[in-house]
């Protein structure tokens, strides 16, 4: 059996990636966003309309192979972040669009799609499902895989989400490996 080292190396992780305590929500803030989910799934109707509202950021790696799709606005805190999170992964930035439409998608070919964020996610995919729902597995978007995370500016908020987000980074490269 492989240990996490091992298994961080065999993914190049290595030295970048560095184990950090893991920070429990406080129960109120577990409450609240049990709210949030709620209010999320009554008003789906209302979601979709603000979904096809979303401007997107695309950026592409330097070898073309990841597209990070994410919300155009951002602050300098969440672009901090994002910058690090690439990094972790060894991603250099090659190409990047500050905003576009959903459909510039279509202008590259990537091995795998990350996609930051709900809204995102939910008009990339074309779904209504909350984002607990819809990251931690391989979506298709026209035979290109879609991997679905939390948008930067999210993980600001609600640091107990940024093991989710590696784990989801994770599995983009895992992807990527076994295509």
């Amino acid at each position: 059996m492989m240990s996490r080292e091992d298994i961080l190396r065999e993914l190049e992780l290595l030295p970048v990636w560095q184990l950090r305590n893991p920070v429990a929500a406080p129960e109120t803030e577990l409450m609240q966003s049990s709210e949030q989910l709620v209010n999320q799934q009554t008003t789906s109707d209302e979601q979709e309309a603000e979904v096809t509202s979303v401007k997107v950021r695309l950026i592409v790696s330097e070898d073309g192979q990841w597209l990070f799709v994410l919300k155009a606005q951002q602050t300098e805190a969440a672009e901090t972040l994002l910058h690090n999170m690439l990094a972790a992964v060894t991603i250099k930035v090659g190409q990047e669009m500050a905003e576009a439409q959903i459909t510039s998608i279509v202008d590259f070919q990537p091995k795998v799609i990350v996609a930051m964020g709900e809204d995102v996610a939910q008009q990339l995919l074309a779904l209504t499902h909350p984002l607990a729902q819809l990251r931690g597995k391989t979506h298709e978007l026209k035979e290109t895989p879609v991997i679905v995370t939390y948008a930067p500016d999210a993980l600001l908020q609600n640091t107990a989400d940024k093991a989710h987000a590696w784990a989801d980074l994770c599995l983009a490269k895992f992807t990527i490996a076994h295509l």
